[in-house]
């Protein structure tokens, strides 16, 4: 530790003592970002918590599958919540540069990747769905549920990447309020209603395929909001040349 601070502040001089001038403003232009993103991660459990109980009345096989569908779902987003990690950063770099084109550039091949690769996902669970399912439960209904849910919502994996590399994008354009709102729509207007329609329709598999289709309107949405975002960059510039 004290070697990292040595090279930070000696050498690349990146750390310094705050100023108390500017200390406020500084913590405020943090908040202005850490605020709403931080509603946003919060709005992720909410959702997830009402999703089980709509499940709880599907009975106690619904809620082990899905339960189990959870950690299963966690390590075959983890490529996409690392590249979310680094897109931030890229995008705020080119976007201090003045070079926003880049940053696009950058966000799209990203989606794409996020397309191609959780597709190659969704062709490796088919076949892997079934030895998956009896790791997790010895209950042929849990694992029934379970097998399903492998089956249909990782199709949609893809354009939920999508999505999160848009939220990513939004932050670092410092539009954390977008961002809450692209989270909130994805979550709240389009999840929730269409799995509590699928559990109206087919009950515990209608949900699963409810969240799919969700999934992938939020990500369709979040692909044409970014082409807009992007088509609206050289506008802001001959504006603000004006």
């Amino acid at each position: 530790m004290v070697c990292s601070l040595y090279v930070l502040i000696r050498r690349e001089k990146l750390l310094a003592w705050p100023s108390p001038g500017k200390i406020v403003q500084d913590w405020k232009d943090i908040l202005a970002i850490g605020t709403p993103a931080a509603l946003s991660n919060a709005l992720n459990p909410i959702s997830g918590a009402i999703l089980m109980a709509m499940l709880a009345a599907q009975g106690t096989a619904a809620v082990a599958a899905y339960g189990a569908a959870q950690r299963v779902e966690s390590l075959l987003l983890i490529v996409m919540m690392a590249l979310t990690s680094a897109l931030t950063p890229l995008m705020a770099q080119n976007f201090g540069a003045d070079n926003p084109s880049r940053a696009f550039e950058g966000l799209f091949r990203a989606m794409r990747f996020s397309i191609l690769f959780q597709f190659i996902v969704f062709i490796a669970m088919v076949p892997l769905s079934l030895p998956i399912a009896a790791l997790f439960s010895q209950e042929p209904a849990v694992q029934d549920k379970l097998w399903h849910y492998l089956i249909v919502v990782p199709v949609s994996y893809g354009m939920q990447g999508v999505m999160m590399m848009l939220v990513s994008a939004l932050n670092a354009m410092k539009k954390p309020v977008h961002a809450f709102a692209m989270n909130l729509v994805r979550l709240f207007v389009l999840l929730l209603p269409m799995a509590w329609v699928g559990r109206y329709l087919d009950g515990t598999e209608g949900m699963f395929i409810g969240i799919a289709v969700a999934n992938g309107i939020a990500g369709v949405l979040a692909y044409l909001y970014a082409l807009s975002l992007r088509r609206s960059i050289p506008l802001l510039a001959q504006k603000a040349g004006q």
